[in-house]
């Protein structure tokens, strides 16, 4: 990565039930920077059409697919990210890790098992930390819908999440329909209200294809 591209102070914390620990800055700009062509990792496709393979994914490529993310998400000091996802998964590794330390903006992790033993702990991290980005595959938010009751929604405030996220497997378009919005206005509202195109593919780390929110909702004032 190239010196200076990537945000100086990062903030991660960690979510153990319910539980914040961590949270101190730590500072980057001290760290020895690779170049550019130097391999950051090996991601391997999916193998949804052919069999996996190994991608050689270099420094370069990683900056690159951030910038477009940081530029699509419109993401800046302000924002918080709150993930569950694993880091072994693109998703979670970038979003929930790597685009925090490019933009330079505040991360809260908490385990898998934490939201699958019961999602309203996600819903309560973002109201909790006001996140602003945050998401997962199209099964937690069918998750959330059902196994979140009418007492804990109540509790919920989700108007600070502005880019809620939604990929890994197939998007289903009914569980964001009137009828399933209307009945589950808390958990789903906020996913309808800031949804946004974005096509994403492992071979190019994650985001291949997306518009910016400004495009996608533009200001009525």
């Amino acid at each position: 990565m190239t010196k200076g591209t990537i945000g100086t102070c990062f903030n991660a914390s960690f979510i153990f039930g319910g539980q914040i620990r961590g949270g101190e800055p730590r500072r980057l700009g001290d760290l020895e920077v690779p170049d550019d062509a130097s391999l950051a990792f090996l991601q391997y496709t999916s193998g949804s059409t052919a069999a996996p393979r190994g991608v050689m994914v270099t420094h370069g490529n990683l900056l690159h697919n951030l910038a477009g993310i940081n530029y699509v998400q419109e993401n800046d000091s302000d924002s918080i990210s709150v993930s569950w996802l694993p880091v072994i998964h693109d998703m979670g590794l970038i979003e929930g890790v790597l685009e925090p330390a490019y933009a330079g903006y505040p991360a809260y992790l908490m385990s898998p098992a934490t939201f699958l033993q019961r999602p309203f702990r996600w819903l309560r991290a973002i109201t909790k930390y006001r996140a602003t980005n945050s998401g997962g595959p199209n099964f937690a938010y069918d998750l959330c819908t059902r196994k979140v009751n009418a007492e804990q929604r109540a509790t919920l405030d989700l108007s600070s999440w502005r880019v809620a996220y939604n990929g890994a497997e197939p998007i289903r378009s009914e569980l964001f329909s009137a009828a399933r919005l209307e009945q589950h206005a808390a958990t789903l509202a906020a996913a309808q209200r800031v949804e946004h195109h974005a096509v994403g593919l492992a071979g190019v780390r994650l985001a291949a294809h997306g518009e910016r929110l400004r495009e996608a909702h533009p200001r009525r004032d």
